[in-house]
């Protein structure tokens, strides 16, 4: 057996590199064209603003009033205003207003036949079920626990919020459970 000799090579020094001026970048010519055209472009549009005469309306500006050495008959007089032709004042209290007859609104179907049920969501385990229906509770509102099994044997869990029997609080239901990011399922069931 032969051992094998290892040399180690002496490392080399090194030597500090000296340090080149940085390059400058020369701007080229095309550019320097360029900001010529749009500067004389821009002291051409300044000199055009200076021609163009005042409007005749002015806006009014916070400058102290000064009194002018117009003697009073060279003032120009103000345009007369018409009177309006009619004096509201009058004629309202003088006047009178009929309604039409309109029959009381009468609904096409019996709003006590329905009630509003949310179903909030269905899920596979019952413990997530259950968080469900306690972040509901926490928010005032009633939830319940409906199990549901398919014929190929798998369980669901509903989660729903209900009976509602007004329009109006099945809004104001949904409006709260959408504030915690639960877009409820609204089933309308008829009463018998």
């Amino acid at each position: 057996m032969t051992a094998k000799k290892t040399t180690t090579k002496p490392r080399k020094k090194s030597t500090p590199k000296a340090t080149a001026a940085p390059e400058t970048k020369k701007i080229p010519a095309s550019m320097w064209f360029f900001n010529f055209i749009l500067a004389a472009g821009f002291l051409g549009f300044l000199y055009y603003l200076k021609d163009i005469p005042e409007t005749s309306q002015k806006v009014a500006s916070p400058k102290p009033a000064e009194k002018a050495s117009v003697p009073p008959a060279a003032k120009p007089k103000p345009a007369e205003t018409k009177p309006f032709p009619y004096d509201y004042a009058k004629i309202l209290p003088k006047a009178e207003v009929i309604p039409p007859n309109v029959k009381e609104y009468e609904p096409k179907e019996d709003i006590n036949k329905y009630v509003y049920r949310l179903q909030t969501g269905s899920f596979r385990r019952r413990e997530d079920a259950e968080k469900q229906k306690a972040s509901i509770a926490f928010l005032g509102m009633r939830g319940e626990i409906k199990e549901l099994r398919q014929d190929n044997g798998n369980v669901w869990y509903r989660v729903e919020v209900g009976p509602i029997t007004s329009r109006s609080k099945m809004n104001k239901a949904v409006d709260k459970l959408v504030k915690i990011s639960i877009q409820p399922l609204v089933r309308k069931e008829k009463v018998d």
